[in-house]
C-alpha cells in the first residue's frame, strides 16, 4: 500500500470538509474543540501534502520544505497529546471527569511542552523511503521511549474512559490502526498512524450526534 501527496491532499480535503460541518453543528463551546478534530486532521494531511511535493521536487525549496515539516510535526507530536484529552472532557459533563481523565491531560501537556521544545530546539528533517515518509528527529534518546509510550497512552486511553456513548468505539479504532501501524509500518509511524488516525476522525461526526441526543433526553 503506497501513500503520495494525493493521498495526502485528497484526505486533508475531505476531512476539512467533514469538520467545517461539525464545527458548524458544534452546539456550545465545550463541543467545539472535540468537533474540530476532523478539520485538523485535515489541516495535518494537506501540510504533509506539501511536505510531499517538496522532496519530490514539485514544490518549493528547502526552507519551504522544512517549514511544512515544522507545521507537521507541530500538529502530529505537540498538538495531539494535550488536544484529544483537553476535547473529551470539554464533553463530559459537570462533574463527570474523573481524575484519571484528568491526570491524562496533565500527562499530555506536559508531553506537548516537552515534544514543543523538542521541535525547535534538535534538527529534524523528512524524506521518502519505501513509498513513505520517514521523519528524521534527533531528539535526546535518554527519553525518547518514555516520550512515545506516554504519547500512545494520552491519545489512546482517554475514549475509553469516557462516558459518552460510542466514544469506545472510536478508541478501539484508533488504538487498532496504531496496532496495524506499528506492525506493517515500523519506522514511519508519525506519517502512516497520523494518516490512519485521521481517516477514522470522521467517527466524530457520530460520537456529537450522540452527545447532542442523550442532552435532549
Amino acid at each position: 500500500m503506497c501513500f503520495s501527496s494525493t493521498a495526502s491532499f485528497s484526505a486533508g480535503i475531505a476531512l476539512s470538509a467533514v469538520g467545517a460541518y461539525t464545527l458548524k453543528n458544534a452546539d456550545s463551546n465545550y463541543e467545539r474543540p472535540f468537533a474540530a478534530i476532523p478539520l485538523l486532521f485535515g489541516i495535518q494531511q494537506i501540510m504533509e501534502g506539501f511536505v510531499w511535493l517538496g522532496l519530490q521536487g514539485n514544490f518549493g525549496g528547502p526552507q519551504e520544505i522544512q517549514s511544512f515539516v515544522y507545521l507537521f510535526l507541530f500538529i502530529a507530536q505537540v498538538l495531539w497529546p494535550f488536544w484529544v484529552p483537553l476535547s473529551i472532557i470539554q464533553l463530559e459533563k459537570k462533574g463527570d471527569v474523573n481524575a484519571f481523565e484528568k491526570g491524562l491531560l496533565g500527562l499530555g501537556l506536559a508531553l506537548s511542552i516537552y515534544l514543543g521544545y523538542c521541535l525547535f530546539h534538535f534538527p529534524v528533517s523528512a524524506k521518502i523511503e519505501e513509498h513513505h515518509i520517514l521523519y528524521l528527529q534527533d531528539y535526546p534518546q535518554t527519553i525518547s521511549l518514555f516520550s512515545g509510550i506516554t504519547y500512545t497512552v494520552v491519545t489512546i486511553l482517554p475514549p475509553f474512559f469516557s462516558k459518552m456513548k460510542y466514544m469506545w468505539a472510536l478508541g478501539l479504532l484508533i488504538l487498532l490502526s496504531y496496532g496495524v501501524t506499528a506492525i506493517f509500518y515500523e519506522g514511519f509511524v508519525v506519517s502512516v498512524w497520523c494518516f490512519f488516525a485521521s481517516i477514522i476522525s470522521v467517527a466524530v461526526w457520530a460520537v456529537l450526534r450522540e452527545v447532542k441526543r442523550e442532552r435532549q433526553l
